[in-house]
């Protein structure tokens, strides 16, 4: 990674669950080849998920660690984003893949912006 990494955070109305194996599915379905996602339950009961996706002829690869955690309105997603390679304009790849995350599972990714 080149270092710096960027943050951000949304929610998804639905159950923990859920919204895991969606993700899940989410990447599975990415025109991007990504590396099999590192999967782990945590011990306060939030789950981790790391997806590294891989060079492209649009992208010099990225980085994402989600980490879900169950609140009383939906899932919460943090997400953190890092390049492989890059700075400046290499970061909109990453915050589109996110708008398209927190869209497919049905937030509101208007409001999906970098906390950092």
């Amino acid at each position: 990674m080149s270092g710096k990494l960027r943050e951000l955070e949304f929610i998804a109305n639905m159950p923990l669950e859920e919204a895991w194996t969606r993700t899940f599915d989410f990447w599975k379905n990415q025109k991007v080849r990504t590396k099999p996602p590192s999967m782990e339950n945590l011990p306060d009961g939030s789950r981790r998920m790391i997806v590294e996706q891989l060079m492209s002829f649009t992208s010099n690869g990225q980085t994402y660690q989600l980490v879900f955690k169950e609140t009383a309105g939906g899932t919460t997603i943090h997400v953190w984003a890092g390049l492989t390679f890059g700075w400046g304009m290499q970061w909109a790849k990453p915050l589109q893949v996110i708008k398209n995350l927190a869209k497919f599972l049905g937030a509101n990714h208007k409001v999906v912006n970098w906390l950092n």
